[in-house]
């Protein structure tokens, strides 16, 4: 099957392949991939169209100063997306600075828990990648500019009806977010 997945909801897959090189400019889209275009495209949209986002910051503009990485529950769903997070973490960080004219960007990776307790073999994969990135030794390129947050200790019993990684706890989100933006703030320059 040959099978194009175009920027918009519209159009057969037939369609996309005659379109394609209307819609997205194909040696980057091979390079890079959907999800890693949109994300940057999307970065880039919302600091120029600052006064549709943020209109209360729209006269006093917005740069990209740093960015917190808080995902990798799906990776932890298959074996060789476990096995391999490290390696793409560490080049997703690589070509977003090289993408954004930023080589030292501010990261903060933050690593998945479970309010369940113990992970399984794949989730703990993706949660020591996401902690081996920050750390200076075997990362000596990231050692002033990227800080891994742990966030087994933010973790918390259930709460009733709570379906996702944290159980919907509030708690466990506050905790997190506070934890990002202290992590960030060290990061940053005065």
């Amino acid at each position: 099957a040959y099978v194009c997945k175009n920027p918009s909801n519209a159009g057969h897959s037939r369609y996309g392949r005659e379109n394609l090189d209307e819609w997205i400019d194909l040696k980057t889209y091979l390079l890079n991939g959907q999800e890693y275009l949109q994300l940057t495209q999307g970065v880039r949209d919302a600091l120029k169209n600052l006064h549709h986002y943020c209109p209360q910051f729209a006269e006093r503009g917005a740069t990209l100063e740093g960015l917190i990485w808080f995902h990798g529950e799906a990776d932890s769903q298959w074996p060789s997306k476990a096995e391999a997070y490290e390696d793409h973490l560490t080049n997703l960080i690589r070509d977003l600075r090289k993408d954004f004219g930023k080589p030292d960007l501010p990261v903060v990776v933050t690593a998945m828990a479970s309010s369940k307790g113990k992970l399984n073999a794949d989730q703990q994969k993706v949660l020591d990648a996401q902690m081996a990135v920050g750390d200076p030794e075997q990362y000596p390129e990231f050692g002033k500019n990227v800080i891994s947050v742990d966030t087994r200790p933010m973790t918390y019993p259930e709460n009733p009806g709570g379906r996702d990684r944290y159980a919907s706890n509030a708690k466990s989100y506050l905790e997190i977010g506070e934890a990002m933006a202290a992590a960030m703030l060290k990061l940053l320059p005065e």
